[in-house]
This record gives structure tokens, C-alpha cells and sequence, in this order.
């Protein structure tokens, strides 16, 4: 079986599932509480503060927690149908299985960034006031993507050695450590929960308590944005190597 046709019949295992639900209504439910948020307002606000606002909650809370249950899902869904007991009955390579999965699951993600994109412009379009900003829009789809990439390696091996609960506790877990390094300038590198927070935080100007950053601060560095993608990208290679070999020795149960 070629990348492609595996990739292929990956991508038909999340007809029917809440998988495509969580793509579509996460990034729907962060664009509406903006979008309320900005009618509650007296006055109204204008982009730079709905952006702040919106990719706040997005960086540390909404797209990690919806990478923990994608994953966590997608080997799931495997699991409860024995499909691997299955498919390695067959001469099928492994590590092209896992590689099919993570790049569905990479694909997924990209969806959800694009669309919470799309649902910003559209509903928040209708509270806040001024010129829409698109070259911020675009900047904060990419770099959100990017810097979680080495998220969605780790919680896809995280789903495979430690199973639905344990995997979500450690999203959960790994969410509150990024809450918790916020503001330290020390040690975010070695938390990938920190990349998508600091990134987002230099583009659009929020701390992670969703205060707006002092104007001298140097979190807001633009390099920042380039840094956390890298090392999210950095981590995903690393994370996905690991993560193929693994499976590839594994015996599966």
C-alpha cells in the first residue's frame, strides 16, 4: 500500500464520527463567544482587541484541548473496532499506518485553524467595528498551525502508549503547565504548549491570562513567531520519527 492510499483510507475512517463535529463546532463555538462578547460591550470593540480576545482563549485552551481529544479519538476509534489487529495481519508497513494517521490528523487541524479563520471573519464582522484586518487573519491562521504541529505528534504517541483517560488528563495537564510558564521567559521552549500561547501572544499582543502585554515587553518580539514554529516543527519531525519506530516494533493487543 502506497502513502497516498494510505492516507487515503485513513481519511474514510472519520466519515460519521464526532471527529468532524469537533472540526467544525470548536472553532463555531470560540467565534461566536467573540462575536456575543462584542455585542455585551458598550461601545463595541475593534479588531485588535476582538483578535487579542479570541486568540487568547484559541492558543491556550481551544486548540490544544481539540488536538487532546482528535487524537485521543482517532486511536480510539481503532482500538474499539480492533481494526489494527486487522490491518497488521496484513504485509502492510507500520510506520506508513502511523505516518497516514498523523498526517490526517495534521490535515484535520489545518481544517480547524482555516475554519476558525473563516468563522472570525464572519460573525465577529457584525460586532466589532473598523477595516477588517486580513493580513493579521492570515498571519494568526499559519502561525497557530505551525506552532502546534509538534502537539499533535506527541498527543498521537500519548494516545497510543497511554490510552483515552490517561491522555486526556495529560492534555490537560500540559494545558495548565502552558497557563502556569505564561509569562516566564525562561523555560517555554521546553513546553510545546507554550510554542502555539507565545507565538499568538507576539502576533496579537495578549498575555496568557488574556491581559494585553505592556507595549515594552518582550514578548512581544516578532521572532518569537518564527522561534515557535521552528521548534514546532523541530518537535514534530522528532516526535513522529519516535512515534513510527514505536509502533513499528510494537505487538499490538
Amino acid at each position: 500500500m502506497t502513502i497516498t492510499a494510505a492516507i487515503s483510507s485513513e481519511s474514510l475512517k472519520y466519515r460519521r464520527t464526532l471527529s468532524l463535529w469537533l472540526i467544525m463546532g470548536g472553532p463555531f463555538t470560540f467565534a461566536l463567544m467573540q462575536m456575543l462578547f462584542g455585542l455585551l460591550m458598550p461601545g463595541g470593540v475593534d479588531w485588535s482587541h476582538a483578535l487579542m480576545n479570541v486568540y487568547n482563549w484559541w492558543a491556550v485552551f481551544g486548540l490544544p484541548f481539540g488536538i487532546t481529544l482528535l487524537t485521543t479519538l482517532s486511536v480510539a476509534y481503532e482500538r474499539r473496532s480492533g481494526a489494527w489487529r486487522v490491518l497488521r495481519t496484513y504485509p502492510l508497513q507500520a510506520m506508513r499506518l502511523y505516518m497516514a494517521k498523523l498526517i490526517v490528523l495534521v490535515a484535520q487541524t489545518l481544517a480547524a485553524c482555516l475554519l476558525f479563520t473563516i468563522f472570525i471573519a464572519v460573525l465577529c464582522s457584525f460586532t466589532v467595528t473598523g477595516a477588517m484586518p486580513w493580513s493579521e487573519l492570515l498571519q494568526g491562521f499559519a502561525v497557530a498551525w505551525l506552532t502546534s504541529l509538534a502537539l499533535v505528534a506527541f498527543m498521537l504517541l500519548a494516545a497510543h502508549l497511554l490510552g483515552f483517560g490517561w491522555t486526556v488528563m495529560t492534555g490537560l495537564a500540559g494545558i495548565f503547565l502552558g497557563i502556569v510558564t505564561g509569562n516566564l521567559s525562561v523555560v517555554w521552549v521546553p513546553v510545546p504548549w507554550q510554542w502555539p500561547i507565545r507565538a499568538l501572544g507576539a502576533l496579537f499582543g495578549f498575555q496568557t491570562n488574556g491581559l494585553p502585554q505592556e507595549p515594552s515587553s518582550p514578548l512581544l518580539d516578532p521572532s518569537l513567531m518564527v522561534t515557535g514554529s521552528l521548534w514546532s516543527l523541530l518537535g514534530c519531525v522528532v516526535l513522529t520519527a519516535i512515534g513510527a519506530w514505536w509502533f513499528h516494533c510494537k505487538e499490538v493487543r
